[in-house]
This record gives structure tokens, C-alpha cells and sequence, in this order.
């Protein structure tokens, strides 16, 4: 299959890689010390955004046996910065990066060396690290870091060894497995061969330094120890076992993926690999299948590089089973055992509820396989729309009427619905029996939070089982929150600050909006004038003043003299379309003034609206003013006051954006019917917070009926994007033969 010429994408990065790495260059790479000189450790005094260097924190009893991850969207959507001081990790014969020969292509032959970039996530920086080539295919290179050793004293030092044997295998298995089938299925991905380097442009490194003399453009497969949470502390469940970085290939302009080097003994190859420790506590094929899990991160960015995490991942795992490593059991047992997860936001229960993010993702996307073909996979990959958009825009060219809300029940249906043999096709898996998976041979009703009365958006509860011992059901009660509540919360002021404020919050994926409705029909000359101190992620993340005129159908974004319209190329698609707004560091506190007199004579909605990305909050390593905090709001006309002053103590007076555009909670209340011969059957019920005596009559007169053995009552969270916003609910189930309390779902409904 043909390969496609590399594309402008990396170009695009040019303006904001440049300002990550001009400060490098003043005591990084351009200050190198001759060769053999003493550099350096690579720890000192790092840039990254994220938490100091930690002290490892190794226990007595070892090392546990961390779960695999990658780093997920952090990695592939940011350029986090380089670290400048410190130099480079190791020193390259002849010279180093000081040589700027007119040509430095590299010989492909094992023992050549490279400076790459390894990642020290835990800092959030690059670290320039000398690498040595140490096997060459057709298609591929493996480098291996010369450093990769745990801090002195850890007890895994003696489980980061790399062998010649093993990287010869692993190569077979990219040539021979990996790269055909992927290649086939996803489509060719862009060629660089490292002549369009942007370290090379700006003259941090010859000319030529990331092209091999053979004029091959391979694929590079780096190998490091990755520097995570895991690395620091060895009890940390999970560890990042590889990743992709679009960074790195406009750095240095080659298709690169990177390996973690932990455990390779046990983790690389089948349980009778030759260098297999132990085959009883073997990882089998799990470097191969993270290769192959970080080879579709790669291919996906080169079609749809703005995709939502949820789908990108879900496709990942997909790759792994695709190229024959199975399914990635422990994302699937993770999930099956902490199943409240939202399907659609990335991390909503946690950092260490991630690997359960992981198994919904591919089990869906699984499921897409299943029910409909490899055919929407493929085309998922390749559609530039988004998550949920993405799935109902490919739906739709396929011809399929079922949209993504119907497709999500069917989907909690089939996971409930595991093994029941005359199940109907939308509610089974093909591909995998989910009795196999998990501490309790499929998904765990008895989960802790499994029910609690408080639902996630795309998430679901089984609030309530119903077994035919309970009879029919005699009173049903719901209650839930009327709209979502306001995401901006009251505060001490940070320092400069009068009293309270009103902070945005701080995170990942946010839009958080904070409304007021005003009545201008009798205003002349309205003004907008609010107080604020914000630290937001220059280029990335903003907040904007927004006003509608349609009940919130439309909005536009104003500006003053301190707004900006300036963004980074490759900001997050909400960002983009809503310009101009704050971003970087205001410095102190600040007063603003916007002109409002447009609408006069009008009804509108103003909003304040902080919207962020993927990742990193501000622009410093303090996270304590990181967001955006307002006070003294007010809205006059002359000197008749239209609204406020709000002093920030409280957000009365503010409205939700579903309360200010009358958008109520939807839940989708299903009932399960599990019946005696095998059959599944699915009942539906459209909730708001309080539903009607004839909707509730409907749901009762479906429990202890009809000839099911067992029934469960799940509870969804529909909510009009793929946000995973939580809402409350309460579920009261009765009937003769019932014990009081039974029923799960006790949440306090909130209006």
C-alpha cells in the first residue's frame, strides 16, 4: 500500500514549539560541553508544569506489578517544554550536537547514537537522552535509551534490561504482524524521514542529524523508563507503557513511538519466550500489543489528529485485539469491576480509576465491530467529527438509523446481558464473553458507587434488581436534579482579591459556563464591568464573555482591549470557534469593561465561559490561582444598575447553562428483562426530575411481570454533548414480598 508524503501538520507547530524551546536552547543543547565532559543530572531544575521531582518511594516488600496505560491525550495534543538545564542525559561520541556539518545523516547499523527526547511525565518536561540504535528492519529502527535505570536503591533496577534477542523479536513482530495488518485495516500513515526537522530549521541540530544515510524513512520505536507516577512510587497501579507524541515528529520530523522498559523479561514475547523469568507470572505480548496500541495513536493522528480520547483509545485497545494479542484484559476486568465510569469523559472517576476508562472505551468500540462491522471502525479513524458526532456522522453513511443514544443503551444492555444465548444481536458480543472478565465473571453489580443515586453523563446504574420473589411492584417513586448545577464555585479571593470570588475550576476538557439572564429593553448604553485575576494556559485554554440573543441557540464571544483572537494552530476545536477571549497570566487582578450597548433593547444571556483542553491548567508550577476568578459583577446602564453587584460570596442570581436555555436533565430509566429461556428483553422510560404519575404508572407496571427471572433497572445520564457531568437521583421501588431499602438508587434528588 502507498505511503503518503508527510503533510503540513508539523509546520503548523512552528510558532509555539519555537517558544518552548528558545529557552532551552540559552543552557540546553547550544551550551553542550565537548565530548566526554561531565554534564549535568537530568533532574535539575526542570521547566514542566507538573509536580517537583519526588523522592522514590520504593516499600520493603518491592515493587508491585503495575497495570499498563498510555499517557493518553496529554502526550498526543500538547508540546509540553524541554527541560533546559541539565543538558542532555549521556554524552554522543564525536562531538555531539556541537558538530554542524553540512550533512550528519546517521548510518542505520546498531551502535550508532542519537540524542532523542525521553519523558519525564511526572514534571511534565522533554529530556534531551542519548540513544543507541540497536536493531534495523525494512520498515523500522529500535533505539534504546543508554540510561535506563531507576533511581539508586529501587528494587526494579535489576527488571529494566533490554536485550539484542529481544529486540530482534520485537522487530519481527512489527515487520511480520503488527505494521502489515494495521497498515491494511487503518490505511498508509505520513512519511518523514526526518529532512523537515524542526530542531535541524532552528539550528539545534545539523542538518540531516534525524535522517538516516540510507534515505529510508523507518518508523523509529524509542525505549526509555518513562518517568510517571509509577516510576516515583512503585505502588501505584498503573504505569505508562508507551505513547505517541505528534511533538516528537515535528521535532524531529520521523514517525516515533516510544516503549517503556520496565520488565521486558516477563512482558515481551510468549510465556515460552527464552527469556522468560517466570512463565506462571508472565505478562504475555504486552510490549508487542502496546506497539501496536501506540502505532493507531500515530495513524489516527495523521487523519483525525483533534479526536476525541474516548474514541482514540477505545480504536487503540481495538488495534491490540485486531493484530492478534487478544483483548486488554486488565482495562476490561478494571471496567467490568468499577463500571459507573462515563463512557464519553476521559478520567471522571480519577487518575486511579483509568484503566476502567479504558475497558468502556474498547468495549464499545468492540461492540461497533460486532454489530456492525470492521467497516465503522475504519471510517471512524478517518472521519474528522468527533466522539459521539463522529459515531452517528459514520452511522449515517453506512446507512444505519440507530444514533448514539440508542446505540449507547443497547451497548450497557449487552454488557449486562453477557452470556444469555438467545439475546438478540444488539445486545451481545461476538467477539468476547464477558463471564470471563472481572473479580465476579462479569460486570459487578455490588460496586460501591454501582447505583449510589449519583450518575455521570454516558454512564449508567443499575439502581435497582428485581427477582420474581418480589411480585409485582406496587409504588415507584423517582426524583432526580432539574438541570445540571452551575460548574463555578464561590471561593476565598486569591491574594489582591476583596473578600470572595467566583473560580472556574481547574482541569481538563472543561466548558464551564456561569450565566446571567438580563432584560436591556428599557437600557441605553449597558455596560459590563466585573473584576478577575486568571492564570490560563497561554494559547490553549481561554475565557471568554459571551452573549446570545436566541435563548443560548447562538453565542458571540466580545472583545476589549484585553481580549485576544491569537491561538495555537492546534488549540481544541471548541477554542478555535469561540474567539476572542483571555488567556496567559492577567498578573494581579484587573478590571474589565465591555460595551453592551448592541443590545439594547433587548433580552439577552451573558456568560462567562472558561473552556480548556487537554491538558495543563496554567502557566506556572503554582496551581493555586490556575483557572479563572471574577468579582464585583455588574451590569449598569447609566447609573441604573440592570444586575448585581455580585461580590462573589454566592451564585445566587446565576444561572446554569441548562437552566438558562431551559435544557432539563434527561434520564433514561431502562428495565432489563433476563428471562428464564435465555431471551433479553429492554424497556425504555424518559425521565426529567419529576416525571408524571403516568410515566411512573408505565415503570411500575413493567416490574414483577411478564417472565423474567431477574430484572435490573438501569439509570442514564442523556446529556446533549459528551460531557460527563454527574446528576443526582432517587428511586423508590415497593411491592409486598420487597424488603424496604432494597432498591439501590438513594442519591438525594437536587433541584
Amino acid at each position: 500500500m502507498e505511503r503518503r508524503p508527510g503533510r503540513s501538520r508539523c509546520r503548523r507547530l512552528a510558532p509555539w514549539v519555537a517558544l518552548a524551546v528558545a529557552a532551552w536552547a540559552v543552557a540546553g543543547w547550544s551550551a553542550l560541553a565537548p565530548a566526554g565532559a561531565a554534564l549535568a543530572a537530568a533532574g535539575d531544575d526542570g521547566v514542566g508544569q507538573g509536580p517537583g521531582p519526588r523522592t522514590p518511594a520504593v516499600t520493603a516488600a518491592g515493587p508491585a506489578d503495575p497495570e499498563p496505560v498510555d499517557v493518553g491525550p496529554q502526550i498526543r495534543h500538547k508540546l509540553f517544554p524541554v527541560q533546559r538545564k541539565g543538558a542532555v542525559v549521556g554524552v554522543e561520541p564525536q562531538g555531539g550536537l556541537r558538530a554542524r556539518a553540512a550533512s550528519a545523516a546517521y548510518e542505520p547499523v546498531p551502535g550508532t547514537r542519537r540524542t532523542f527526547f525521553t519523558l519525564d511525565y511526572a514534571r511534565g518536561v522533554y529530556v534531551p537522552t542519548v540513544f543507541t540504535l540497536r536493531g534495523v528492519s525494512e520498515h523500522a529502527e529500535v533505539w534504546v535509551a543508554d540510561d535506563l535505570a531507576f533511581p539508586a536503591g529501587d528494587p526494579r533496577n535489576d527488571r529494566v534490561q533490554v536485550t539484542d534477542e529481544q529486540v530482534a523479536y520485537l522487530l519481527d513482530e512489527y515487520e511480520d504482524n503488527i505494521r502489515p495488518k494495521e497498515e491494511a485495516f487503518f490505511g498508509p500513515w505520513d512519511v518523514h524521514d526526518g529532512s523537515q526537522a524542526l530542531l535541524a530549521e532552528w539550528g539545534y541540530v545539523p542538518p540531516g542529524y534525524y535522517t538516516s544515510a540510507d534515505g529510508k524513512a523507518r518508523d523509529i520505536i524509542l525505549v526509555e523508563n518513562v518517568k510517571d507516577e509509577n516510576y516515583f512510587d512503585p505502588t501505584y497501579p498503573s504505569y505508562v507503557a508507551g505513547f505517541y507524541s505528534s511533538a516528537y515528529e515535528a521535532y524531529m520530523d520521523r514517525n516515533i513511538v516510544t516503549l517503556d522498559a520496565f520488565d521486558w523479561a516477563q512482558r515481551l514475547g510468549p510465556d515460552d519466550a527464552p527469556w522468560r523469568r517466570d512463565p506462571a507470572t508472565g505478562r504475555p505480548h504486552l510490549y508487542e500489543a502496546t506497539l501496536a496500541h501506540e502505532l493507531q495513536h500515530l495513524i489516527h493522528d495523521d487523519y483525525d489528529s483533534d479526536e476525541d480520547t474516548w474514541v482514540n483509545e477505545g480504536i487503540s485497545d481495538f488495534a491490540e485485539f485486531l493484530v492478534g494479542y487478544g483483548h486488554p484484559d486488565s482495562h476490561v476486568d478494571w471496567f467490568l469491576d468499577n463500571p459507573e465510569n462515563s463512557l464519553t469523559a476521559w478520567g471522571d472517576q480519577g487518575d486511579r480509576q483509568i484503566l476502567a476508562d479504558y475497558g468502556v472505551a474498547y468495549l464499545f468500540q468492540l461492540y461497533l465491530h460486532d454489530r456492525f462491522g470492521p467497516e465503522v471502525i475504519r471510517r471512524l479513524v478517518a472521519h474528522p467529527a468527533n466522539g459521539s458526532r463522529g459515531v452517528d456522522a459514520v452511522l449515517a453513511e453506512l446507512g444505519v438509523r440507530d444514533r448514539f443514544p440508542s446505540l449507547y443503551r443497547d451497548f450497557q444492555v449487552a454488557i449486562l446481558a453477557a452470556g444469555r444465548e438467545r439475546a438478540a444481536d444488539r445486545y451481545a458480543f461476538a467477539s468476547i464473553d464477558l463471564r470471563r472478565f472481572g473479580s465476579h465473571g462479569g460486570v459487578n453489580l455490588d460496586a460501591a458507587t454501582y447505583g449510589d443515586g449519583v450518575v455521570a453523563g454516558w454512564a449508567t446504574d443499575v439502581a435497582a434488581t428485581w427477582s420474581r420473589t418480589d411480585g409485582r411492584a406496587t409504588r415507584v417513586a423517582f426524583n432526580g436534579d432539574d438541570y445540571l448545577p452551575i460548574p463555578w464555585t464561590a471561593v476565598t479571593a486569591p491574594a489582591g482579591g476583596d473578600g470572595d470570588a467566583l473560580w472556574s475550576g481547574s482541569g481538563d476538557l472543561l466548558d464551564h459556563w456561569l450565566v446571567l439572564s438580563l432584560d436591556l429593553r428599557q437600557a441605553s448604553g449597558s455596560t459590563l464591568r466585573f473584576d478577575h485575576l486568571y492564570d490560563i494556559e497561554t494559547g490553549w485554554d481561554y475565557g471568554f464573555v459571551q452573549v446570545s440573543t436566541d435563548g443560548g441557540a447562538t453565542w458571540t464571544s466580545l472583545a476589549n482591549a484585553n481580549t485576544t483572537d491569537v491561538v495555537d494552530p492546534n488549540a481544541h476545536p471548541r477554542v478555535r470557534e469561540n474567539l476572542p477571549g483571555f488567556t496567559g497570566s492577567s498578573g494581579g487582578w484587573r478590571h474589565e469593561t465591555f460595551d453592551l450597548s448592541a443590545y439594547d433593547g433587548r433580552r439577552v444571556l451573558l456568560a462567562f465561559r472558561y473552556v480548556t483542553d487537554w491538558a495543563v491548567a496554567g502557566n506556572d508550577d503554582d496551581p493555586s490561582n490556575d483557572g479563572w476568578f471574577i468579582d464585583n459583577v455588574t451590569v449598569q446602564a447609566g447609573d441604573r444598575v440592570i444586575a448585581g453587584p455580585f461580590d462573589g460570596s454566592s451564585l445566587e442570581g446565576f444561572l446554569s447553562l441548562g437552566e438558562a436555555t431551559g435544557q432539563p436533565v434527561q434520564y433514561l430509566v431502562t428495565v432489563v428483562d433476563l428471562e428464564r429461556n435465555g431471551k433479553v428483553q429492554a424497556r425504555d422510560f424518559r425521565l426529567r426530575s419529576k416525571p408524571g404519575q403516568e410515566d411512573l404508572n408505565a415503570l411500575q407496571a413493567t416490574l414483577g411481570r411478564g417472565n423474567a427471572e431477574r430484572q435490573l433497572v438501569l439509570v442514564t445520564h442523556l446529556t446533549p454533548d459528551d460531557s460527563g457531568t454527574a446528576v443526582h437521583y432517587q428511586l423508590e421501588l415497593g411491592s409486598p414480598g420487597r424488603r424496604p431499602g432494597s432498591d439501590r438508587g438513594h442519591g438525594g434528588g437536587r433541584r
